[in-house]
């Protein structure tokens, strides 16, 4: 398998800015809207080098091997020492789709779609149309806000799940990031690399392993972040959980109602 290194002044960079710097022109992106999630470095090792056998069974050649058997797509450079190789990873809409109903990932249903489809029913499965009353003597919110179900690649399921993005599709790049590790973990039984990346981190056959950060989506959250007029109780918690992931947007929530009670 012929693997193209590309050089790029820019390679060095730290492991919160090594997102791909945006390109117009990168035709997956101007079809999916988003580009490459996640990142493996590699050591460069001299000659005469002497590898361990998990280095040697898992070599970058295996490795590169098996994410483009799942599905997975790479881009390749040196750093500017040239003792480093980056290897970003993204995979197109469907390869996603495919691994969220496989692994019943959680999404969170749009309110106006899930009340459209519950209103319709489903008489070929003998689901009669369910109507619920939107009172708010106990609380303003509607009873189809804030509603998770696993994914489906059914067509007649998809406009009931929440878009994100320009191309307004189902996955945050916290649930990308989710599913391309799935399918890096997976078993090759189950369409997946069959890599485990931690043991890869401890064999040293991989440097490293980390997430990349989405430039334009991080600006928007800081600008409505990090500002010295809000409140800790007013920061945009669901803006940092969409970015960021439930843990730690579960943490700034706490931290904000305990900052204000206090």
């Amino acid at each position: 398998m012929a693997v193209e290194l590309v050089e790029n002044p820019k390679a060095a960079i730290t492991a919160s800015d090594t997102k791909t710097l945006h390109v117009t022109s990168d035709v997956f992106e101007q079809k999916h809207g988003y580009s490459y999630d996640y990142v493996f470095v590699f050591k460069v090792h001299d000659q005469d080098a002497t590898l361990s056998a998990a280095q040697t069974t898992h070599s970058m050649r295996v490795i590169l091997q098996r994410l483009a058997s799942a599905g997975l797509e790479t881009k390749l450079f040196y750093s500017t020492k040239r003792d480093l190789v980056f290897c970003k990873i993204r995979a197109a809409l469907e390869r996603l789709c495919k691994e969220a109903d496989r692994i019943d990932l959680k999404l969170e249903f749009d309110p106006k779609h899930l009340k459209a489809l519950a209103e319709a029913g489903n008489p070929s499965h003998g689901i009669a149309p369910i109507i619920i009353a939107e009172e708010s003597h106990q609380t303003k919110r509607s009873p189809y806000q804030n509603i998770f179900g696993k994914y489906d690649m059914d067509e007649r399921l998809q406009k009931v799940y929440k878009r994100y993005g320009p191309k307004r599709i189902p996955f945050r790049g916290v649930d990308r990031i989710k599913l391309i590790r799935s399918i890096i973990d997976a078993s090759t039984n189950d369409g997946g690399c069959g890599l485990n990346t931690q043991r890869l981190v401890l064999d040293k056959c991989v440097w490293t392993a980390y997430a990349l950060h989405d430039f334009d989506e991080r600006e928007k959250l800081n600008a409505k972040w990090i500002n010295w007029t809000t409140r800790p109780s007013q920061q945009p918690f669901r803006e940092i959980k969409d970015y960021y992931g439930e843990k730690v947007g579960l943490y700034f929530a706490w931290l904000g109602t305990t900052s204000f009670s206090t």
